[in-house]
């Protein structure tokens, strides 16, 4: 199908996500009316995890959107990347200065909200409808209609499925299917501090049998997390997460302990880590899906947030352009118009989640 500009154009997301807020501005920036529903009441309430961290690439199409400053102003830059035992040994380290450089985008450690806030932020006023569960859509020749549990009905020249992990827009198009546990459940929290609880810039990362604990700065704090390899739902129960990880880390090599003794339990977010088998497509005509409700993936390469982001952004400039090449993208939709996403550097394959 020849590619179409996107100025002109109606287009409906569903889901108000990063991965589709990030779509939604694109979409904007490049002249089309877009529309942006979610089903939750309030934003907070689909900022799960408390942090992410954005590779280079990440930022780097944030850059290109206009947000590269707010987003350095929201979060703590990452310069260096360190690998250790679990007893403290060095094992290896990265300059990610090094890949800064090359890029022209930092490596930025944020929270969820504060991602979030500086996405939605930067959309049209009136883009996003909160309370608005999408049930399903039907499509012809002329476009796209989405259905809404409340009866309403929005039609557009193509719609964008980013409603996550249990999307309806993908049970519509590739049927129902359940996720795929990893074997590995994540401990995350974000711990606000006026001490500094890890070096300055850096990534931090240890290992140990069956667990690995991760850390990364945010803006006046650090991000921390643990992973377990443990049944679905098994580490702790439905005891204290705290304490669990208290005898796990026990004897672990600073600043492990100290993260530990500065986060509150209410703090601590615990959840079995789920993925989906690769598909052989995304979409369906005028129809297409994007971040989890696409490729929902584990975090172990550090780049589920850099997907989200990049296929966002480049979901409108590859529409926009008449002239991409295709030995640079990657098919990922047959909507209205060819939406395609470039192949991006990966800097963050170091195991690192996001």
């Amino acid at each position: 199908m020849s590619e179409q500009p996107a100025a002109g154009k109606r287009v409906i997301v569903v889901g108000a996500g990063p991965g589709g807020v990030t779509a939604a501005l694109a979409l904007q920036q490049a002249g089309a009316e877009v529309s942006v529903f979610e089903r939750a009441s309030d934003l907070g309430r689909i900022q799960v995890g408390g942090g992410v961290h954005l590779w280079n690439n990440a930022t780097r199409a944030l850059q290109q959107l206009g947000l590269g400053d707010a987003i350095r102003e929201a979060g703590a830059v990452v310069e260096q990347m360190e690998w250790y035992s679990w007893r403290g040994q060095l094992l290896g380290s990265g300059p990610v200065r090094d890949t800064t450089k090359q890029i022209g985008a930092p490596a930025v450690g944020l929270t969820r909200p504060a991602l979030h806030g500086v996405l939605a932020g930067a959309l049209a006023e009136g883009t996003v409808t909160l309370g608005a569960e999408c049930t399903g859509f039907e499509q012809d020749a002329e476009g796209v209609t989405a259905r809404f549990a409340d009866g309403r009905e929005e039609r557009a020249d193509a719609l964008i499925g980013a409603d996550g992990l249990y999307s309806v827009i993908r049970s519509q198009i590739l049927g129902e299917s359940p996720p795929r546990y990893s074997g590995v459940i994540v401990c995350q929290a974000a711990v606000e501090s006026p001490e500094r609880l890890s070096p300055a810039g850096v990534y931090g990362m240890l290992w140990g049998r069956g667990t690995r604990v991760g850390f990364y700065p945010i803006k006046d704090g650090t991000f921390w997390y643990t992973l377990v390899g443990a049944p679905a739902g098994g580490f702790a129960g439905d005891g204290s997460v705290k304490d669990a990880l208290r005898s796990r880390l026990a004897g672990w090599a600073p600043p492990v302990q100290a993260l530990l003794d500065a986060t509150p339990e209410s703090a601590i977010n615990k959840a079995d880590i789920v993925a989906r088998d690769p598909v052989d497509r995304w979409g369906d005509r005028r129809v297409t899906l994007l971040g989890d409700a696409a490729h929902a993936m584990t975090p172990f390469l550090g780049q589920a947030p850099a997907r989200r982001s990049r296929t966002g952004s480049c979901s409108a400039s590859a529409s926009s352009r008449r002239g991409t090449s295709r030995r640079r993208c990657a098919r990922t939709s047959s909507a209205g118009w060819s939406v395609r996403r470039r192949s991006c550097f990966a800097p963050g394959r170091s195991g690192a989640p996001a």
